[in-house]
């Protein structure tokens, strides 16, 4: 298991450099479980990962434009949704602070041969969230709750309530506050006993006329699921 650990980490910061010699090292990695992901490898179905993608992907994809769309990922991780959304024709675009995933990402859209699809290195803060652009859908899954630890709620206000003056329709999921998670679900005591009422609203005040729950969905953190919501204006 040290020998196993030792040779993730070399990977890990040498793999900036691997992954413009070959996109298909990504593969080799990933298929031997010396890459640990968050989101798995996009179609290729034996890569195992801590969050499967594509149930939540088959409620998203019916409820995209039937016409050319623009798609904004913010979190992207290593390009699941964003690569998916590009797959379906819109022009994706995937925010990652991570230059390690955004590299992961880029090596897919490159070996897939993707197209109208770009992945930027950002991290999002109340101070940059004004650089974003205005697009067509919005993708903001289990971000939310990230920036409420870091910038506490009128931080993450702030970023979520720009994200949505600048978007039609935003698929969100966030960590709630009956998940029992250390690291933040103190933070949360604000959406009380009943979070999905309290991301209802919310939603609903950030301007959106139609808020629908799509299905709850597992995470690797707990046994508590998460929910998905659709919103539109």
């Amino acid at each position: 298991m040290a020998l196993q650990s030792k040779l993730r980490k070399i990977i890990k910061h040498q793999f900036l450099k691997l992954y413009t010699l070959s996109p298909t090292i990504i593969f080799w990695f990933a298929k031997r479980n010396i890459i640990n992901t968050y989101q798995p490898i996009w179609q290729h179905q034996t890569s195992k990962a801590n969050r499967s993608c594509e149930d939540r992907w088959k409620k998203i994809q019916p409820l995209l434009p039937d016409t050319a769309f623009s798609f904004l990922d913010i979190g992207a991780q290593i390009g699941y949704f964003t690569l998916s959304a590009a797959n379906a024709g819109a022009l994706s675009i995937g925010i990652e602070r991570d230059p390690y995933f955004v590299a992961m990402a880029n090596s897919q859209a490159i070996y897939n041969k993707i197209q109208r699809i770009s992945f930027i290195k950002m991290d999002i803060t109340p101070d940059i969230i004004e650089l974003l652009p205005r697009v067509n859908v919005t993708c903001c899954l289990s971000v939310f709750h990230h920036w409420v630890r870091e910038y506490e709620f009128s931080g993450a206000d702030k970023i979520f309530s720009k994200i949505c003056e600048n978007t039609d329709s935003i698929f969100f999921e966030t960590g709630q506050s009956n998940e029992p998670v250390p690291e933040w679900q103190h933070k949360l005591s604000f959406m009380g006993d009943l979070p999905e009422t309290w991301i209802e609203t919310y939603l609903k005040e950030k301007g959106f006329t139609t808020v629908k729950q799509l299905g709850k969905f597992p995470t690797h953190l707990t046994n508590i699921d998460r929910t998905l919501y659709y919103a539109t204006k």
